[in-house]
């Protein structure tokens, strides 16, 4: 199953990467990700880099969802291919995050080829529904960056 979405930002491609170099920031525009674990010693944002997230918490449960990733391929200031190494759901998942120049700032497509495990088939309708929910975390990561840097801007 594959799904994709984008929005334009107005900062420079280099703006964007370089909050994306920070692992942490991923806390601040998933709304999946409630926390990041890095599990590797590789510099962060390089490739092999490992790191898990933790879900926020649903009601009744202990912990939220964990899931571990391995950063595969890192082409600077262009894209990022993060997969998914362990997952109850999904048999493979690969993330891909895509930064090009735009009119008036830059242009992040986020892509996603997922593969549900055969006891969760039932789920990619729901899933192919949940299309929009990406929309929607980049409509935060826009209004994350764009805050970021008008706090800069102010400040400086």
């Amino acid at each position: 199953m594959h799904l994709e979405s984008n929005i334009i930002v107005n900062q420079s491609t280099q703006q964007v990467w370089d909050l994306f170099e920070d692992p942490y920031f991923l806390v601040k525009w998933d709304r999946s990700v409630e926390q990041i674990i890095p599990t590797s010693q590789s510099p962060a944002g390089a490739v092999g880099f490992t790191f898990d997230t933790i879900a926020p918490r649903k009601p009744g449960q202990k912990q939220g969802l964990r899931m571990s990733y391995r950063i595969i391929e890192h082409i600077p200031d262009y894209q990022t291919k993060i997969a998914l190494e362990r997952s109850n759901m999904f048999k493979e998942a690969i993330w891909t995050m895509r930064i090009e120049p735009a009119m008036n700032g830059s242009l992040i497509t986020c892509l996603v080829d997922l593969k549900v495990k055969f006891k969760y088939f039932f789920m990619r309708p729901l899933i192919y529904i949940y299309r929009k929910g990406i929309l929607t975390d980049l409509k935060i990561l826009k209004g994350v960056i764009e805050a970021h840097y008008a706090q800069m801007d102010f400040q400086g």
